[in-house]
């Protein structure tokens, strides 16, 4: 996790428009954002926790999803894709998640820069009263596709599930019992339905996460998709490898692509 000082910031950028000092007009351009041409391929993806206002509505988020997306369009950020998640379980930190996929840190940074001195008050005006950022919850990783079905395809609009799993290593595994775990895990993937849109993939944290030695991401198509992948997982040879590997606490959220 990143400092508090740090999330605080690119909460703020993000979704409440509250600037850094900087030079610029602050005002939504058609400049685009400029990326450094650096050796700096690895996508990055970030985690947004938001808490709602009372002005906030579906209509409302869908209405803001769409005003975000045009001036991501007209910034030139480089981002890959783009979704908002809705927890499916009790929680006082954040009632939804914005998540983007940056294509490069180098492409991460520029476009915080550029946000911040053109669109960041401007923003704040629109989301006044709909969406709040809380002090801190603000995680950035490095993902690494594992296995993806070959119906797996989302466009924006599309909803979907994510189930993400926050593990430690039980005694005596680490990372090599991961890899080979995956290697079996991909191939009983494979021989799955194959009409079912399913994928997964891990998150290596750009910080430290106390006492988590992995983190994995299933993503579901349809709840068709997920039930038929758990019938088919429970009581499985590989269920008991995993539960012999890791102990994980795991989180469920409705999801929606809003950029593709």
């Amino acid at each position: 996790m990143r400092s508090a000082l740090t999330a605080l910031l690119v909460l703020c950028l993000l979704l409440a428009g509250i600037q850094r000092a900087a030079s610029g007009d602050n005002q939504p351009t058609d400049t685009p954002a400029t990326t450094p041409a650096l050796p700096d391929a690895d996508p990055v993806l970030e985690y947004v926790w938001l808490s709602t206002g009372d002005g906030f509505s579906d209509t409302k988020l869908t209405d803001l999803a769409a005003d975000w997306n045009l001036r991501v369009d007209a910034g030139g950020y480089e981002i890959i894709t783009a979704n908002i998640l809705m927890p499916q379980f009790p929680t006082d930190d954040f009632d939804l998640v914005w998540v983007l996929l940056w294509s490069s840190q180098t492409a991460r940074d520029a476009g915080w820069d550029h946000w911040n001195a053109h669109q960041a008050e401007d923003w704040q005006a629109s989301v006044a009263g709909v969406l709040q950022s809380p002090p801190t919850g603000v995680y950035s990783f490095s993902p690494h596709w594992g296995y993806t079905s070959p119906a797996f395809k989302l466009k924006a609009g599309d909803s979907f599930f994510s189930q993400f799993y926050f593990c430690g290593w039980r005694d005596g595994n680490d990372a090599s019992q991961q890899a080979a775990f995956q290697v079996r895990y991909n191939e009983w993937a494979s021989n799955g339905e194959p009409s079912g849109t399913y994928g997964y993939l891990t998150l290596e944290p750009h910080s430290a996460l106390p006492s988590i030695d992995l983190v994995w991401l299933d993503i579901f198509g349809s709840d068709a998709t997920r039930q038929a992948g758990a019938a088919r997982w429970q009581g499985s040879e590989l269920q008991s490898v995993w539960n012999t590997m890791v102990s994980c606490d795991s989180y469920s959220f409705s999801s929606t692509k809003i950029r593709s």
